[in-house]
């Protein structure tokens, strides 16, 4: 599928490619990242961004390991939209300081590749690749290659940051396992089960971002494969493939939400990989975004069971 391209300097992010279909926009970051920055309807107004912006960087994270491995003052920013990590989650390892420049090539068959730098010491290069599959839709493939000497053990997680005031409906599994369970869930020390920002259904789970939470609030899941989104009168799904026999990260979940006064991500996990030296893994999501969606309600399950088919 045929986009526009255009280079911009958007807001705080410096040099973007700016790329749309005519129906959805995205705003990539060249300067930084690589960090998709901006996911809209296209020509949309500028506060209808799904994607979490921090261009003024107040949020970051440093600690003595980083400054060891990275030199000093190497801060890791999340400065919003979409990123690729690595899991289980460590520092250094996993808060590479991705503050450098990025390549960028179109193909002729119209796929947008993303190309940051090696990171050094953890000797991985991140790739990510933009494929528009229909008017509402985008395919991303996330890829690392471990250009080390040794084999590495690591899942690929795919992190969108959403905006404030964004409400996530989570699909759990619903399969008959008669005697046996059907649902696996996680919880990181801070997780508050009684957390108001939360709605525990029989199917769903709802969580609303709150600029005036306190606290932070997680769990991971094993996933269904897809989850929804809702802001700005749009709905924002993120699909992709759970392998039933793989093995996940943190005790096996192939997905996790987090939310705090700033933001909430909508996380995906590949399978754990062991990659060889040279190796590289990939996972890969699928996205769409559909305009003038109004929030469902969330207590009524056979009226979202029927949304969603």
């Amino acid at each position: 599928m045929n986009f526009n391209v255009r280079y911009i300097e958007y807001k705080n992010f410096g040099k973007c490619l700016a790329v749309d279909n005519g129906h959805i926009e995205l705003y990539i970051m060249l300067d930084f990242g690589p960090r998709i920055i901006r996911f809209a309807r296209a020509n949309s107004d500028e506060n209808a961004n799904m994607f979490f912006e921090n261009g003024d960087r107040t949020v970051f994270h440093n600690d003595a390991k980083m400054d060891s491995a990275y030199g000093e003052n190497s801060n890791w920013y999340i400065y919003g939209g979409h990123r690729l990590w690595i899991s289980p989650e460590y520092s250094p390892e996993t808060y590479y300081p991705d503050n450098d420049p990025v390549q960028h090539f179109i193909s002729d068959s119209n796929v947008i590749r993303l190309v940051p730098p090696v990171q050094r010491v953890n000797n991985l290069q991140f790739e990510i690749e933009i494929e528009f599959t229909a008017d509402d839709d985008v395919k991303l493939t996330h890829k690392c290659t471990n250009c080390g000497d040794a084999v590495k053990n690591f899942s690929l997680w795919a992190l969108s940051v959403m905006a404030p005031q964004t409400y996530e409906i989570l699909p759990m599994p619903s399969n008959d396992m008669e005697f046996l369970w059907n649902r696996r869930m996680m919880l990181w020390p801070y997780t508050d089960m009684g957390d108001s920002r939360v709605h525990w259904g029989k199917k769903y789970i709802g969580l609303q971002q709150d600029p005036n939470a306190v606290c932070p609030f997680k769990i991971g899941i094993n996933y269904t494969g897809v989850v929804y989104a809702f802001n700005h009168g749009n709905m924002f799904v993120k699909r992709t493939t759970v392998y039933e026999n793989a093995v996940y990260p943190d005790c096996n979940v192939a997905f996790e939400t987090y939310t705090n006064s700033n933001f909430l991500e909508l996380e995906t996990l590949s399978p754990l990989f062991d990659a060889a030296p040279n190796n590289t893994v990939a996972h890969t999501e699928h996205w769409s975004l559909k305009g003038n969606i109004a929030l469902p309600d969330i207590k009524n399950e056979p009226l979202l069971d029927k949304f969603f088919s």
